[in-house]
């Protein structure tokens, strides 16, 4: 009941993120329906994107894949009956359709379908809906149901004692942790993972985090409302590694960490307490006695998918959706410069070049660099919607080695920018 992934490691492939992805319109499992045999984060990205498509809350979402797509019929009757707030629902065939047992009716037979929320597959705990509440930390009687108990008892909240569970109380019962080491249990105790005061260096592999957090305070599980990054990460310096953090500008809530090479899907909570709220990803690696690190900011929406593939050599971050952010490559630069900001007098090599004598002096006359150097605020607006500030892309490597061995001097190129606050 709880296995309802595709296949892939995302769990609800509806647009492939790189392009050697599995094809997106079928599921890539034995009997060509949903469940690969594991309960993992997976089914519950599938359950959150159900939530998202169905849910009538007031929020931005950006689920990728045609409207009308089979993965988006939560009910599997064949249709999508998309509910469009004041307005008049559209009533779809799946197109593509169902690839096994689900025929697919005309669009005729679709203006009789009920909305998705009614009756859906990830109606977890039975009570017939999927409702907007089913993520509420505090939910009304209508969001729960007895599981597992007399089906005769009468909930008036939720009570997991007395087993009246919510829709995710019971995919969380058996949810595994998996490779992203996601916690079930609640937030652990271990301090915030990656560079930072009071901060443990990054591990290999994930550092934990919790998916019944709701660090915002908002009254909704923090991973209910996320985006997915898909990720092809290189090693990264120990001391430093490969850093997710997503919150506003002065507070991160969320934070992950890893300092060895990953393939694969992580999911972020994605807040939005304040107009500022965004994700940040932090890496840096060295080779010999060059440093190379990039500091990404973007702003992503509820459902939305990322593929990032970051190395000491390439940096590569687009939304599955088309109109989205897409960054190319800094190392080395490419023409592929939607994002990266550039002159035109300057098709090639850096911008400028400094020395410093600490690399946070370096990164300082970096950002001076850049706000000198790159493209007028006028066509990075133009560009780009909204750029209050643009983030330097660089190089770093050791310029002075003292008796000892260490450096004492650092020489940096300014590569290009990437924006912050992108619309």
């Amino acid at each position: 009941m709880l296995d309802v992934d595709d296949g892939t490691p995302d769990g609800n492939l509806r647009r492939r993120a790189f392009p050697e992805d599995p094809d997106p319109d079928t599921f890539h499992t034995t009997n060509k329906v949903r469940g690969d045999g594991l309960i993992d984060m997976s089914d519950f990205r599938v359950f959150r994107d159900a939530w998202l498509d169905a849910s009538d809350v007031l929020m931005e979402v950006a689920l990728d894949g045609d409207a009308s797509h089979f993965k988006r019929d939560l009910n599997m009757d064949g249709c999508v009956v998309v509910d469009k707030l004041f307005e008049l629902d559209d009533f779809l065939a799946v197109a593509p359709g169902h690839p096994a047992r689900i025929p697919t009716p005309t669009a005729e037979q679709c203006s009789a379908s009920l909305p998705e929320h009614l009756h859906s597959r990830f109606d977890f705990n039975g009570n017939g809906v999927l409702p907007t509440e089913a993520a509420s930390l505090v939910p009304p009687a209508s969001a729960v149901a007895p599981f597992k108990t007399d089906p005769d008892t009468k909930c008036t909240g939720l009570d997991t004692p007395a087993d009246c569970l919510r829709d995710i109380d019971v995919l969380l019962d058996l949810l595994s942790s998996g490779e992203a080491n996601v916690d079930i249990a609640g937030l652990s105790g271990d301090p915030p993972c990656g560079p930072g005061p009071f901060s443990i260096p990054p591990p290999a592999g994930w550092s934990a985090t919790s998916v019944i957090d709701d660090l915002e305070g908002d009254g909704i599980h923090d991973y209910m409302r996320s985006a997915d990054l898909h990720i092809r990460s290189g090693d990264a310096d120990p001391d430093s590694g490969l850093v997710v953090r997503s919150g506003n500008a002065d507070l991160k809530y969320f934070r992950k960490c890893r300092h060895d090479p990953w393939d694969g899907v992580i999911t972020v909570p994605v807040y939005d307490e304040t107009p500022d709220s965004r994700l940040q990803v932090d890496y840096k690696q060295t080779k010999a006695h060059e440093t190379r690190g990039l500091k990404l900011i973007g702003v992503p929406l509820p459902g939305e998918d990322f593929r990032l593939e970051v190395k000491f050599s390439k940096l590569d971050f687009e939304s599955t959706l088309p109109a989205r952010l897409k960054l190319a490559s800094v190392f080395p630069r490419t023409e592929q410069l939607e994002s990266l900001i550039r002159d035109s007098d300057h098709p090639e090599g850096p911008y400028a070049t400094a020395t410093a004598g600490t690399e946070g002096d370096l990164e300082s006359l970096m950002y001076d660099l850049a706000n000198t150097h790159i493209v007028p605020k006028a066509l990075i607006k133009a560009w780009l919607g909204k750029a209050e500030l643009v983030v330097p892309a660089y190089t770093s490597s050791c310029a002075v080695v003292n008796d000892d061995g260490d450096c004492v001097a650092f020489y940096g190129k300014l590569m290009g920018a990437l924006m912050m606050g992108v619309d």
